[in-house]
């Protein structure tokens, strides 16, 4: 466990040993380390809630600043349209507002999320990685639908007062935008969807780390204008791409799909051709 690891005759600024480092970052094979990679138990009979939950919030936070350098990254490079959003009557308390909810949701209410679901929907035993990878596409699957339906639910008048905030960024869309959305809307939209998957196939800790990272990093990537044609071309037609996304925020009725499986295509191939079928025996 964490409070195993000391290091008793290290004076301010002396290195670590190997066996020191991997001790500490859990990479050692010795019987006292209780944690692997990102988090995992090694020994679930040895290891405290409190310990697993330690390991989870950092998970969570390396979740949250990767997707922050992203996002950062993503805004330096769409400079025009964050011009165009603080140029615009009220853009600057509106910029400032999303980068409040940005933070609150990348730095307390995922992380809580997160480590919740590390500590009491995940399982402790070592999974193949075709196991882990196949719990982490049924992550990524009921994640992709339960955003659909919350995300429809909140184009209906007695639910869009959660989500109007975030299409206030409609003429000029920008990743700040992203994660810039009300307490209900992330815990139902974004949160909720993450906590149903793990009480569905009960993942490991990589499994869900792997899928909160590529959701967390779409969700900016497909708020980031400068893709809209790339997106176009290289994403394949059951994913949501940048182009996608930016037609939702400038029609408002179609589009509802976000951040990574696009169930509305999904949804049509699946109608259309049951609509062929239909015709082929009337």
């Amino acid at each position: 466990m964490i409070s195993r690891i000391r290091f008793p005759n290290k004076g301010m600024g002396s290195p670590l040993s190997a066996a020191e480092l991997q001790a500490f970052l859990g990479l050692a094979g010795g019987a006292n380390e209780s944690f692997g990679f990102l988090g995992m138990p090694r020994d679930a009979n040895t290891t405290t809630t409190s310990a697993i939950t330690s390991w989870a919030v950092y998970d969570s936070l390396c979740i949250s600043g990767g997707s922050l350098v992203l996002l950062l990254a993503a805004e330096l490079a769409s400079l025009s349209s964050v011009r165009g959003v603080l140029r615009q009557h009220g853009g600057r308390e509106l910029y400032a507002t999303a980068v409040i909810y940005n933070l609150v949701n990348f730095f307390i209410i995922g992380p809580i999320t997160y480590a919740f679901a590390t500590t009491f929907l995940c399982t402790s035993e070592r999974k193949t990685l075709l196991s882990s990878v196949s719990t982490g596409i049924g992550l990524l699957l009921v994640h992709a639908l339960g955003y659909y339906l919350a995300h429809f639910a909140m184009h209906t008048k007695s639910l869009y007062w959660a989500h109007r905030f975030h299409h206030r960024f409609n003429t000029h869309i920008v990743p700040m935008a992203a994660n810039a959305v009300t307490f209900s809307e992330y815990v139902i939209a974004y949160m909720l969807p993450f906590i149903v998957g793990c009480l569905l196939f009960n993942p490991d800790v990589p499994a869900l780390f792997g899928t909160a990272s590529v959701i967390s990093f779409n969700n900016i990537l497909i708020h980031t204008p400068g893709l809209d044609e790339l997106s176009r071309r290289i994403v394949p037609w059951w994913g949501v791409s940048t182009y996608d996304h930016t037609e939702h925020h400038r029609r408002l009725t179609t589009n509802y799909a976000a951040p990574t499986i696009n169930i509305d295509k999904i949804l049509a191939a699946i109608v259309g051709s049951r609509s062929e079928k239909a015709g082929k025996f009337s």
